[in-house]
């Protein structure tokens, strides 16, 4: 247990020291400032709960959005969004740390995971509530993946974070297929609780997705479907790595990749947790970039499938590393190559959310007070335009 203290302060530590900035000057970013918050400062709760705002129902988005409005000043409403993300960023790493699970059964896999986790966070998902839904994705992904525990407890916290993931994403629905086939496996209390919880929440989240698909499709989803663009895209987001080279490069790579996790996967077909995590590696990947934004995929969509497709790897070459096993020594080649750049450019990756063009929150609102039909700008600066936040001026 020491240890485990010891490393999340130390995890915690790291993330505090990616980018500091961020926590002295925060910042809203993109639709957390224009939709969530707007839609909070101006609105009822009741109709902030009630509606979707986006083309899935975001739960998480309401309830930080709601907090910053009702806990501290609007010059100040970046900080509560800026600082929950440091909790939502550390919730998949509190459950590798206080679970086990054949991925993560020793204090080496343990950690190899965690740093992962945290040091291939691309800056799309860093410390805003916009993109929280994807880490919650993935702390659903390892409660399911987790060991059954008999402390009550443990399963309330583990029922709670897939709720509050599946309430806030589209991500955990594609959980379910691999869910089920474990419950016909094995049907226990657990498990029909676990189905049911995830099954409402898919219910909840299709009918929205097809809803905004049908009659209010703001972000283009769905449309223009090119098979071979599609695959392309799907290659590099899944077995990609997200490794920091070129978007054409990392194309190629993700082929090699593929090429060599197919091979893996099916040599671990025969364990039956190795079959839930595969399924939900495919399932995953192929429902993520088909639902991004024109379909072309990108870091964020690509996060939970690299983060799967490392642990079966840390998986294999620890539990089977010897230097005259290929299968094994290859595995730990990618690891350790991965990782190191990870490290090299874990600051460089969120660098885009400090652009000097990027608009500053307090100047922002210091104009809006003076002018109340001001629209106050958030980042990113690509499109300010787009990222504009209407206060009322009441």
């Amino acid at each position: 247990m020491p240890y485990r203290i010891l490393f999340l302060f130390w995890c915690l530590l790291v993330i505090l020291l990616r980018e500091y900035r961020l926590l002295v000057e925060p910042r809203f970013w993109a639709e957390e400032g224009t939709i969530f918050y707007a839609f909070a400062f101006n609105n009822s709760v009741f109709d902030l709960f009630s509606k979707p705002h986006i083309g899935y129902y975001a739960l998480y988005n309401n309830l930080s959005a709601l907090l910053s409005v009702t806990l501290v000043p609007v010059e100040y409403a970046p900080f509560v969004t800026t600082y929950l993300g440091i909790f939502i960023v550390l919730l998949p790493v509190l459950i590798i740390l206080f679970t086990n699970s054949l991925f993560w059964d020793t204090t080496a896999k343990k950690i190899i995971i965690s740093l992962f986790i945290i040091f291939l966070s691309p800056h799309e998902l860093w410390l805003n509530s916009t993109n929280a839904h994807f880490y919650l994705g993935l702390s659903a992904l390892l409660v399911l993946t987790a060991d059954e525990t008999r402390e009550k407890w443990k399963k309330m916290a583990s029922w709670s974070v897939l709720i509050l993931a599946g309430l806030s994403g589209p991500e955990t629905c594609f959980f379910i297929p691999a869910l089920a086939l474990n419950l016909w496996r094995k049907p226990s209390g657990e498990n029909i609780i676990r189905f049911s919880i995830l099954a409402i929440c898919a219910l909840v989240q299709s009918g929205i997705l097809i809803w905004s698909a049908l009659y209010h499709n703001q972000y283009g989803r769905y449309q223009n479907f090119d098979f071979n663009r599609y695959f392309l895209f799907y290659i590099r987001d899944s077995f990609g790595l997200l490794l920091p080279i070129g978007q054409n490069d990392r194309k190629n790579v993700g082929f090699a990749v593929a090429l060599f996790s197919l091979y893996l996967f099916y040599r671990n077909l025969r364990y039956k947790n190795v079959q839930y995590l595969i399924i939900s590696f495919f399932i995953f990947g192929f429902c993520s970039t088909f639902g991004s934004i024109s379909m072309r995929g990108g870091d964020r969509y690509s996060y939970i499938t690299t983060i799967i497709l490392l642990m079966i790897l840390t998986r294999e070459s620890l539990e089977y590393f010897s230097f005259r096993k290929f299968i094994p020594g290859a595995s730990l080649f990618i690891l350790i190559i991965s990782f190191t750049l990870a490290i090299l450019f874990y600051q460089q990756r969120v660098g885009s959310q400090l652009s000097e063009d990027n608009p500053v929150w307090k100047t922002e609102v210091a104009k809006w007070k003076k002018d109340k039909t001001y629209t106050l700008k958030v980042p990113p600066h690509n499109k300010p335009d787009r990222w504009e936040v209407v206060l009322s001026g009441n």
